[in-house]
């Protein structure tokens, strides 16, 4: 990797662990105004966070809760962040491993910002529920060969548009179905149905100039050993020249889920693969799983069912949102359970209903702010343009670039609608740094208002001027641009320490995140939506060659125009 010539590093004999991550804003406006907040609660814009809040077996939507305490896997639909919530239920990932499969021979090692809404993930976990790994999993990878009204093929597989509102289809890089075409380059996540077909959750549209890689999933059917293919819901497969074969030893049977890769596109409905990876779930016996899915094969009498790659009995479940007579085919849901001889012995299963169970939580800092009508929080666009959104802490107007929040909504026209919206500063009586321009100033009260919290100042609140010197308290007005240290306690900050920040320079004791837009030749990336610029005195802590989009950062510097001139730089990632 190319960086600024004399730039300094050395190893750091450290373990990293979680940063607990602070949201760094800054805005420019008239005269140069720089704005810069940070806030210690918005850890999981950096990929983690805590689940706090219990389970219910009554709860819906991505309520939260948390997993049971001897839960060890986990499948399903990524519905939320902050952590990452999937099915509804949070998984503290700060410490997780994420791998992409593309070629599943060989899953591409990534961070926590390749995890996107509506993907389908494979989720370990330790006995306390807390992630040790994701595992992204799309159903089918490659070239839409034809269209239809509520769908499309891609790899011979059949491609349904959801039209269920507890799980719409979520799209990315095209604003629904009307807008893609044949030959468009496709990642698709969903579940397969009773007629084998996929009810995509997810509709990814990639660069069309990219690889034109091929990835199917789905269950063996018409093997012929000596002929060496089988089919894949219509694809015929022929591996006879597959370099890879796993696990190691295995032997290729009908009805085994499969994962199927190729460098060569699908000729007419046949592909030749590179690799085939048997899909073997090797729960533990006793083992508490989570699943989720479309309901197949379901012999109601017995109480059994298909789901993912599980055979599931129900006879002694709880039902949830419904009753046991409610199962169908196609209905879609989630099963806790044990398994138990192979099977999964499911104690509850919860249906998805209605559109009040798509409600998505984000949680994390704001980015890419164009608008009210226009921002993403952990990735995923949203539109908080309506009358209608219930805001906590703040308002509309408080928005911006960094601002650390809390989003619930629904997922429509590839965008989150957030019904509230709360703003979020920091525990109480957690100190918190601050900073931003001084807004109706009380000079006799002692009061004004930075950011979205009301301030006030205490006879022992001491004063400093940018340069470090003892500053003078008759010199606070409006339009003062101003760096505070305190703390919250009961919705208003106390301020122990104020500093004039004056001119254009702006000194950055730390701040942290995710980089992102790295430019390696000109030793520059992003961090929170601010230009961070490594030159001849930067000071790396970690491995230079680690700077990397999605690696986790934290910086000192100062800025300067708008850019982050970084001191050093410390890098998190391995």
């Amino acid at each position: 990797m190319a960086w600024v010539p004399g730039v300094r590093a050395f190893r750091h004999g450290f373990n990293p662990t979680y940063l607990e991550c602070i949201v760094f804003r800054f805005i420019r406006s008239v005269g140069a105004a720089c704005v810069l907040t940070s806030l210690a609660v918005a850890l999981s814009a950096c990929g983690g966070g805590s689940s706090n809040s219990s389970g219910s077996t009554g709860s819906t939507g991505s309520s939260g809760s948390t997993p049971s305490t001897a839960e060890s896997s986990a499948s399903g639909t990524i519905t939320g962040f902050g952590s990452v919530i999937v099915e509804g239920v949070k998984y503290e990932d700060s410490g997780a491993t994420v791998k992409v499969e593309s070629d599943p021979s060989n899953p591409t090692t990534s961070t926590s910002t390749a995890l996107r809404l509506g993907q389908q993930v494979e989720v370990k976990t330790t006995t306390s529920g807390v992630a040790t790994s994701f595992n992204v999993v799309s159903e089918v990878f490659g070239r839409i060969t034809s269209l239809a009204t509520d769908g499309f093929v891609v790899a011979g597989q059949t491609v349904k548009v959801s039209t269920d509102p507890s799980a719409p289809t979520v799209f990315e890089g095209v604003s629904g179905l009307s807008g893609l075409a044949t030959h468009d380059l496709v990642e698709v996540h969903g579940a397969r149905n009773a007629a084998n077909e996929i009810v995509a959750t997810r509709v990814e549209r990639k660069d069309a100039s990219g690889q034109a890689i091929v990835r199917v999933q789905g269950s063996i059917s018409g093997l012929d050993a000596t002929a060496r293919t089988f089919s894949l819901a219509g694809l015929q497969v022929n591996y006879a020249s597959a370099l890879r074969i796993l696990p190691t030893g295995v032997t290729l049977a009908n009805g085994q889920r499969v994962a199927v890769w190729s460098d060569t596109a699908a000729t007419s409905t046949t592909l030749t693969a590179k690799s085939v990876v048997v899909k073997i779930n090797a729960p533990q016996q006793n083992d508490v799983l989570r699943i989720a899915g479309l309901v197949r094969e379901l012999n109601y009498a017995a109480k059994t069912f298909r789901l993912d790659t599980f055979d599931v009995d129900a006879t002694n479940a709880v039902f949830v949102r419904g009753t046991i007579n409610d199962l169908a085919n196609g209905r879609r849901a989630a099963v806790k359970g044990t398994f138990t001889n192979g099977k999964l012995v499911a104690s509850e299963v919860k249906y998805r209903l209605n559109q009040g169970d798509a409600m998505v939580q984000l949680t994390g800092a704001i980015t890419d702010f164009v608008s009210t009508s226009s921002f993403k929080v952990r990735g995923v666009p949203v539109n908080a343009s309506a009358s209608a959104i219930v805001f906590t802490n703040g308002d509309v107007n408080s928005l911006a670039n960094g601002v650390a929040v809390e989003i619930k909504g629904q997922s429509v026209d590839n965008a989150v609608l957030p019904t509230s919206v709360d703003f979020k500063t920091t525990a109480e009586g957690g100190v918190l740094p601050l900073a931003g321009t001084v807004r109706n100033y009380d000079s006799a009260a002692g009061t004004f208002d930075l950011s979205n919290l009301a301030v006030i100042l205490t006879p022992s609140t001491t004063f400093l001027n940018s340069d470090g010197t003892t500053g003078q308290r008759a010199d606070l007005a409006n339009g003062s641009r101003v760096q505070l240290q305190g703390a919250l306690a009961g919705g208003v900050y106390t301020a122990t320490q104020l500093r004039y920040r004056n001119g254009p320079t702006l000194v950055v004791n730390q701040v942290g995140g995710l980089a992102y837009d790295v430019d390696a030749t000109a030793g520059r990336f992003k961090l929170n939506g601010t230009v961070v610029q490594i030159d001849g005195s930067t000071v790396i802590i970690g491995e230079l060659g680690s700077v990397t989009n999605g690696a986790s950062i934290e910086v000192t510097g100062t800025v300067t125009d708008g850019v982050l001139v970084a001191a050093t730089i410390k890098v998190n990632t391995p």
